[in-house]
């Protein structure tokens, strides 16, 4: 039942807000009265709403619109749903239809009379009787029906937890450009006009319940777990049902969490209430989050304006991130920087309403550079390095300013940047990355351009002129001019509106001693490489360790200048900090940086202003060499350019030096991205020489598939066959000739794909032995994990080759042969492993079962089934510390087809007498069972395989008798 106003409040509740400085600026006022019974047997919410909507625009409206945003999870025809078909190829609704949510409209009167609302998706239309002239007021009144969803996205339930956001009819914002009943999509958040709510919430009665505003009356059942103890006078009314009465005023929207076994704790700061939500048992939660969200009020208060609102609670939400409100945060774990992040969103999105879908830039970006500016500002460059675990603490680690770059700059290098002031559902590569990061660099290097100080009255005057409006760019850099005293318009337009790029590069310097010999002249050129123009900052180290900076204008494509300095420079170095956002610091250094970095495994530090060198050792064993041992050199810039390997390797008892050598350059070639390489090896009885051109083709980063090509020259020849472990498997003269690969990855609902083609000529030139012609295509579909419940994968193969080929070139039953096992240190060789572990490397027919007895054919259809779930470890997990990630059980099904007509192998007696046997005739099948795992160490991730193949249907390939019987195979690699 609605809950009419009170008729002295009306004049209150319609004032219109204080106007901004211009003129054409004007702000709607929406007042809601909100009464909702919240059904947990059926997930369902009964409610009505009244709206008081006051028409403060110099137009005359003619029709009113609403949001219905549950409805985008009704079927599969929503926006939303198409939206994430089109970008992920991941469809929302392969869930049941009692796991769905929509919000129906019962029944809706405009000022009395009666209306039926246009419903289109998630936005309502309503075609008003009598326009509602500017000034004037209109009441809407209606009743709704709300199918709470099973939690997916950020709402819904899950076991007695509901958490309820977008839930009700929600007026579409009417501003400058109209109304924008915007559907919701996958990309993108939302826009509200401010007003005032009265929600009226009825719940169970043992229900806790956090809400955006204040309780006016009602039990909010705070004190229920207070403390963690659960009051019996709560449990004995179980059944019954409270209403809770919220008032919050100047905020565009409402959002409320209620479980009944919600802990609550609570304190105050500087008079505001700030409160915690979470479950028993969350120890972690317990008094730490409360810290964060003092610690929140406290920076954004002092940085940007006084929390304007008398209270703030953070929820433990059922969703993994964090989701902003007014007055309310939802998040997923513990972390001061989500919740930095979600409370900055209280400023950044609620007390700023901005536009999130048409300028997600302006929140997002924002709270995203605020959080790492107080994770700078508490702890340093890096952040909380306390937390980090010992292997962190020992090893190089990225600055939060690094971090935002290395994930933002291959992006931009390989030509998928993109605007940031796209609106959402227009990015086609990489929203989060550009918005999040790109979003909050922009605002770094707009504090680097107007200065500390300018930067600082800008946040304050931004948050006294435009707090509880709605704001836009033009705004914000009106704000950025006045405060600063700059023309902003080149770096709003620049960053902003372009995908150009910042690249500079210190190129020359010439220092000369003085006539006066008082000093050095320093004269310096700097190449401008990008399109980008940015002011630079030029430091140079003198003799004593002392910096002297210089601010340069950076507009000429040659910047000429000339500095007088007390000493000679050292070094010199343009925008250390990158504050600029260039994409290739390295060169901004004279003389230029080297970092020799020990290769530390599962460390990816790169630093962006050092070409770096990794080494490490390496030792291993095998019967010919017996102790081999050696060092591995790695050098690259950002692990993407100028990318250098060297190994250098003795064998003790054989006194012989082996090396491996690569080099590979990044290239753009008719607008794709790829590289050209050259490798080659001397390496345990082989020679190996391999020069290449990759291209990889790919629209856009969200639309797969992406087309990668490989062509190239290999010459391939073994010199000593001691080193090889099955002699009936290898040839000794030259493999010589050119290859072409083609890889393609294709994505479906809940399916992943590769086919991958490879077509190699061996010729003889040169003298070479071997003249043949080699197709492999193998085509794969893997379940996308996440999607459903069980894991299951599908291969075929085919290989086909003809002419005089080596036998290391035929297709292998078992695995992928001698070629890809000499790509492993552990397989080339006899006695690297011992011979009891059954290593299966996966490739070729894959038939695992086959693998004592595996040899080479000429031409080899196979078909490779797994199907599993992953296991529960519970106790198994916690009691190794996490180091057991994740273990799968999988079946498996194994078939290959021989389309030889004669012996493949003709050196092998064994081959010849299966052909004897009618082998070549006959369907191989093996099938078992198998556990899949990982194991995470704190400086490796390892992966492994254990197939138990226990039934073969030919066990004589294998030299045994028995179908069935007990078999296994180990790995550490996927079976494909």
């Amino acid at each position: 039942m609605s809950r009419l106003l009170p008729l002295a409040l009306i004049p209150l509740l319609i004032f219109a807000p204080e106007t901004s400085r211009a003129d054409s600026y004007f702000q709607q006022f929406v007042h809601y009265t909100i009464q909702a019974r919240l059904d947990t047997e059926n997930h369902m919410l009964i409610g009505t709403e009244e709206i008081l909507y006051k028409n403060n625009s110099p137009d005359t409206l003619r029709q009113f619109y609403l949001h219905l945003y549950p409805n985008a999870f009704r079927n599969e025809d929503s926006a939303l749903q198409r939206s994430y078909r089109q970008r992920y190829n991941v469809n929302l609704f392969n869930i049941p239809k009692a796991h769905r949510g929509f919000l129906d409209i019962e029944s809706m009167s405009v000022n009395g009379s009666p209306v039926i609302p246009e419903i289109d998706d998630t936005i309502a239309r309503i075609d008003l009787i009598q326009p509602l002239p500017p000034g004037e007021s209109m009441t809407v009144i209606l009743s709704f029906r709300e199918k709470i969803r099973k939690h997916l996205g950020r709402a819904g339930y899950r076991g007695k937890q509901y958490d309820l956001a977008q839930w009700y009819p929600k007026v579409v914002v009417y501003d400058e450009k109209g109304f924008h009943p915007d559907k919701f999509e996958a990309f993108g958040e939302f826009y509200g006009e401010f007003g005032t709510f009265d929600v009226y919430l009825e719940i169970p009665h043992d229900y806790a319940v956090a809400a955006t505003g204040l309780v006016q009356e009602g039990d909010p059942g705070w004190n229920i777990n207070r403390a963690g103890k659960t009051s019996n006078s709560n449990k004995k009314q179980t059944g019954t049902y409270k209403t809770v009465h919220f008032h919050a005023e100047k905020v565009h929207d409402f959002a409320w969490s209620a479980s009944p076994d919600f802990v609550v704790q609570d304190t105050t700061w500087n008079g505001v209430k700030i409160m915690s939500f979470f479950k028993r048992g969350n120890k972690k939660w317990k008094d730490t989050t409360l810290v964060h969200g003092v610690r929140a009020l406290q920076w954004l208060s002092k940085k940007v304006g006084p929390y304007p609102y008398p209270q703030l609670s953070i929820v433990q939400a059922l969703m993994s991130g964090g989701m902003e409100y007014p007055m309310i945060v939802l998040d997923g774990k513990v972390s001061e920087g989500l919740v930095l992040h979600e409370v900055g969103h209280i400023y950044f999105y609620g007390i700023f309403a901005n536009d999130e879908r048409a300028e997600a830039w302006l929140d997002e970006g924002f709270t995203s550079f605020q959080t790492g500016w107080y994770l700078e500002d508490r702890y340093g460059p890096w952040g909380k390095k306390h937390e980090w675990s010992f292997y962190e603490k020992i090893t190089p680690q990225y600055t939060i300013l690094e971090d935002a770059h290395r994930s933002l700059f291959p992006i931009l290098r390989k030509g998928y940047g993109e605007r940031l002031a796209t609106t959402a559902e227009d990015f086609k590569n990489s929203y989060y990355t550009t918005v999040y990061v790109k979003g909050a660099l922009f605002f770094n290097a707009l504090r680097y351009v107007v200065g500390e100080e300018a930067f600082d009255r800008i946040l304050k005057t931004y948050y006294e002129r435009w707090k509880f409006k709605h704001v836009n760019e033009e705004r914000f850099r009106e704000v950025c001019e006045e405060s600063s005293g700059l023309e902003l318009g080149w770096f709003f337009e620049e960053w902003l509106h372009t995908r150009k790029k910042c690249d500079y590069r210190l190129d020359k310097i010439k220092t000369v001693r003085r006539k006066d010999e008082k000093g050095y002249r320093a004269d310096v050129e700097i190449k401008r490489l990008g399109d980008i123009v940015m002011p630079l900052s030029l430091e140079f180290t003198l003799e004593d360790g002392s910096k002297r900076t210089y601010r340069i204008e950076g507009r000429l494509r040659t910047i000429k200048e000339s500095f007088e300095l007390p000493q000679k420079p050292k070094r010199a170095a343009l925008n250390p900090q990158n504050e600029i956002m260039d994409l290739n610091l390295s060169d901004n250094f004279i003389p230029r940086r080297r970092d020799l970095q020990f290769d530390w495994p599962n460390n990816y530090y790169y630093p962006e202003d050092a070409y770096q060198i990794r080494y490490r050792p390496g030792i291993w064993y095998n019967d010919i060499d017996e102790l081999k041992a050696g060092f591995l050199f790695q050098g690259s810039y950002m692990n993407e350019k100028a990318k250098r390997r060297l190994g250098v390797y003795y064998g003790l008892e054989s006194e012989r030096v082996d090396f491996s050598i690569s080099l590979e350059k990044p290239i753009r070639l008719f607008g794709n991205n790829g590289s050209m390489s050259l490798s080659g090896y001397k390496m345990e009885g082989r020679n190996d020489i391999t020069i290449s051109l990759f291209l990889g083709r790919r629209k856009t980063l969200i639309h797969p598939p992406s087309h990668d090509f490989t062509i190239g020259f290999n010459f391939h020849e073994l010199r000593n066959k001691r080193y090889v472990v099955d002699t009936e498997a290898y040839e000794e003269e030259p493999d010589v000739g050119p290859f072409i690969n083609y890889v393609v990855d294709p994505q479906f609902d809940i399916l992943s794909s590769r086919l991958t083609a490879n077509l190699k000529l061996g010729r003889d030139w040169g003298g070479a032995k071997f003249d043949y012609e080699r197709l492999a295509t193998t085509v794969t579909f893997k379940t996308r994990a996440g999607w459903i419940p069980v894991s299951a994968g599908l291969r075929f193969f085919l290989g086909l080759v003809g002419g005089q080929m080596p036998l290391q070139q035929k297709f292998f039953l078992a695995g992928g042969g001698p070629l890809a096992q000499e790509q492993r240190f552990f397989l080339r060789s006899p006695g690297a492993i011992w011979e009891d572990l059954n290593y299966h490397q996966a490739g070729h027919g894959n038939l695992r079962g086959y693998l004592p007895g595996d040899f080479g054919v000429n031409r080899l259809f196979a078909l490779n089934f797994e199907v599993g779930t992953q296991l529960p470890l519970g106790f198994l997990k916690k009691i190794s510390g996490g180091i057991i990630h994740r273990v799968h059980w999988a079946g498996f099904v194994d078939l290959g087809e021989i389309m030889d007509k004669e012996n493949p192998n003709a050196l092998s007696a064994r081959v010849q007498s299966l052909t004897d046997s009618g082998i070549l005739d006959a369907t191989l099948i093996d099938a078992g069972l198998g556990i899949r795992g990982e194991l995470r160490f704190p400086f490796y991730n390892l992966g492994f395989r254990l197939d138990f193949p226990f039934f073969v249907n030919h066990p004589e390939v294998n030299g045994e008798t028995d179908e069935l019987r007990y078999r296994y195979v180990f790995s550490l690699d996927a079976a494909f």
